[in-house]
């Protein structure tokens, strides 16, 4: 049987164990959120669209917002076999795709705010972020294969970023 490759969508989130690859095409101002329990082979991803569900009038879609996305990918990880207290993070995206000149609305630099969401809830979480690739001004695409720990990063102008959960293969081109 070949293993599961999974497109994880704006607002959607996987997880799978052992095997299969998780991707997120075209990251903009999204955030991926990689989660990893090294031992089981357990892992997730969420395709995060804004930093909080504070002002949503709508929260059928949970995957779309930081602060509820990240503790319900936790809960499916966990149902799988992973144990909350070992995973650790890779986070991918955040960028500013888009500049308005002359003005600096804080609203608007919604790639900025869901990076410092993410951050905050994955300390207050005790998950260590051991790499990411964020920010800049270019989209980016995931690829996660959950055998190996081993996450590519392919942004727009061809640049690649590799990372590996087992912290053997960190390295940036």
């Amino acid at each position: 049987m070949e293993p599961s490759i999974i497109n994880v969508g704006m607002a959607e989130m996987a997880v799978l164990r052992d095997s299969g690859e998780l991707c997120s095409l075209g990251l903009g101002s999204c955030v991926a959120v990689c989660l990893y329990d090294p031992p089981t082979k357990v892992a997730g991803m969420a395709h995060i669209m804004l930093p909080d569900s504070e002002r949503s009038l709508d929260l059928g879609n949970k995957g779309k917002f930081a602060d509820l996305a990240i503790p319900l990918l936790i809960s499916q990880m966990t149902d799988l076999g992973a144990d909350s207290q070992r995973l650790l993070a890779i986070i991918v995206g955040g960028a500013e795709m888009f500049t308005f000149p002359g003005r600096s609305y804080s609203a608007l630099r919604i790639g900025e705010r869901n990076i410092a969401s993410v951050k905050a809830l994955l300390e207050e979480l005790h998950i260590p972020i051991i790499g990411e690739s964020v920010a800049g001004k270019q989209g980016k695409s995931v690829f996660f294969n959950v055998s190996t720990g081993i996450i590519q990063v392919r942004t727009l102008m061809g640049g690649l970023a590799k990372f590996s959960f087992a912290g053997a293969d960190s390295c940036e081109q």
